[in-house]
């Protein structure tokens, strides 16, 4: 069989294709191009499903909006099965929230640089840290990192500068912007929880969300489809976290049975906060890690350079653990939906998966497919991978094009009930 590649060969009239990359998966990949009458036309690889007729476009957004149904009529199969896999792992990162008010890196970086409460003269406090990025390259966590290496060299020997008030500002600044993610009856939490939970079997073991974001998002979204959801706390009024918790499920009690058997209730998914939450406190009377209830400190892994370390921690050692053995399982497809790669502990989980377990099929959804890490993903793609699929896409647009598989809808109708 010829090798696949991930270029679409020019045709006559086409002089320039733009950087849109919607879909690289095991079978070929879909492309935009620009044409020299400054029209935009959609082409993909010969074993793509692609309409025959001709697609032009005078602007680029209504191609890529075309281009996206045409990637989810593609995948409407692989993701019916996916849905249905004995084993279906999300892992989610800050794109995942940026819809419903959650904030990007860049984004923090921007709303940080510009609080006077955090410091009257942002460039001073670079010129102090030692950290020098270029325009377009900040990264808030590599200042933290900075901030974080001078104050503890000041708390051994006094030399340098103490800046824990500036972290402590820095770090309220990041709580606060995840305290505003907000979900509604439309947010795509919502719609996603609605299709997978349809369509996956009781029988099955439950879906689980590994999420590296602070926001309760997928909180909200369970209360809103009234599912049940196993985060590791414990269902007593006051909530402590016990890591026993997320080996319970939740069956339904028939009043009348004719058999003797125990009916696994539908709406129910685990949930794995890997950085912890912003409604996490440590009761330090106690010793115990509270939900909910405003007292103690936070319980989380800001992003600085110590957070590797933390990671070995409980209650965070407990979900990393819990994701490797479950990637180590047969017949288990996992999705990441807007992570970018920048955690290097859970990178090296995840290729380990990839590498041993020849089971696993991985889904790599982000808007943009581009960085050190994607272009390895695309050069195992290109060297023949048929369990790798990276899909340009929000979050909202997955959602939005994850099959109905409970009653054969299509995968482009839209939800008009709850579960």
């Amino acid at each position: 069989m010829k090798k696949q590649t991930l270029k679409t060969e020019k045709k006559e009239n086409i002089k320039e294709k733009t950087n849109i990359n919607v879909l690289i998966s095991g079978t070929g990949n879909i492309n935009i191009e620009k044409d020299d009458k400054d029209s935009f036309k959609i082409v993909g690889e010969r074993l793509l499903n692609i309409p025959s007729e001709e697609m032009d476009f005078k602007l680029e957004k209504e191609a890529r909006s075309k281009a996206n149904k045409f990637i989810y009529t593609q995948l409407a199969n692989k993701l019916e099965k996916s849905i249905r896999t004995e084993n279906l792992i999300l892992l989610t990162g800050a794109g995942s929230s940026i819809e419903c008010g959650g904030p990007s890196m860049p984004g923090l970086w921007k709303i940080t640089s510009k609080d006077s409460n955090i410091t009257q003269n942002w460039e001073d406090l670079l010129n102090a840290s030692g950290y020098k990025p270029k325009k377009g390259k900040e990264n808030l966590e590599e200042l933290l990192s900075n901030l974080q290496a001078i104050t503890h060299a000041y708390e051994i020997n006094k030399e340098g500068k103490d800046f824990s008030e500036i972290i402590k500002k820095i770090e309220n600044k990041i709580l606060e912007e995840c305290e505003k993610v907000k979900i509604d009856e439309k947010s795509s939490h919502v719609r996603f929880l609605m299709r997978i939970l349809r369509g996956r079997s009781i029988s099955t073991p439950r879906l689980k969300v590994f999420t590296l974001n602070y926001d309760t998002a997928f909180e909200q979204a369970s209360t809103k489809i009234e599912a049940v959801l196993i985060d590791g706390f414990s269902f007593s009024s006051e909530k402590t976290f016990k890591s026993t918790e997320f080996d319970l499920d939740i069956v339904q009690r028939e009043r009348s049975r004719i058999h003797n058997e125990e009916n696994f209730y539908k709406k129910v998914f685990q949930l794995y906060k890997i950085h912890g939450s912003v409604n996490w406190r440590f009761d330090s009377i106690k010793k115990e890690i509270t939900k909910d209830n405003g007292k103690g400190n936070r319980v989380l892994i800001y992003p600085n350079s110590s957070k590797f370390e933390r990671s070995f921690e409980m209650p965070f050692f407990e979900m990393i653990s819990r994701l490797q053995a479950v990637l180590r399982s047969e017949n288990t497809t996992l999705l990441i939906v807007g992570y970018s790669f920048g955690d290097e502990h859970i990178n090296r989980i995840i290729e380990e998966s990839i590498n041993n377990n020849l089971n696993l099929e991985v889904f790599i959804i982000k808007p943009t497919l581009s960085g050190e890490k994607i272009d390895e993903y695309i050069e195992r793609v290109n060297k023949g991978s048929k369990n790798i699929h990276l899909i340009s896409s929000t979050f909202e647009q997955f959602a939005n094009g994850m099959p109905d598989a409970k009653i054969g809808q299509t995968h482009l109708e839209e939800d008009n009930e709850m579960i």
